[in-house]
């Protein structure tokens, strides 16, 4: 019988333990998450480049000089959708955040955001924060 209340004390304390060590990391991840958007929005308001995460592999690939002029704008195309499609998710983020300070605070970086990208369809800043940072 000792034996029993035992284990079942000892289930329950695991079960604690591991509910609070759940709770504190799903918290650490979402910190991380909120703060890497954060950190998208300010470098593409501030810069007009799209953000390094995004396209650290895509401007090597196009560095190398493995293409001619044909495929490199196919891939570009690729990437610019790619990028366009992130973007919005960050626009769709920003409009429904409770982290903004007013209404007029989250027009003016939507408003960036929309110029960042209408700026990307361009050609300026697809692969040029790498050139910048490396």
């Amino acid at each position: 019988m000792n034996e029993l209340v035992f284990v079942m004390v000892s289930s329950i304390a695991l079960f604690v333990v591991l509910s609070f060590a759940m709770q504190w990391y799903m918290r650490f991840c979402l910190q991380k998450m909120l703060q890497k958007k954060h950190e998208w929005l300010d470098f593409i308001i501030d810069t007009s480049y799209v953000p390094l995460d995004w396209s650290k592999g895509n401007a090597t690939k196009a560095k190398k000089g493995a293409m001619d002029a044909g495929q490199l704008e196919r891939f570009n195309k690729k990437a610019l959708a790619k990028y366009q499609r992130r973007l919005k998710k960050l626009i769709k983020y920003v409009r429904v955040s409770t982290l903004m300070e007013s209404e007029d605070a989250r027009r003016q970086v939507i408003k960036g955001l929309q110029d960042a990208g209408g700026q990307w369809e361009k050609g300026f800043g697809l692969h040029d924060a790498v050139d910048e940072y490396e």
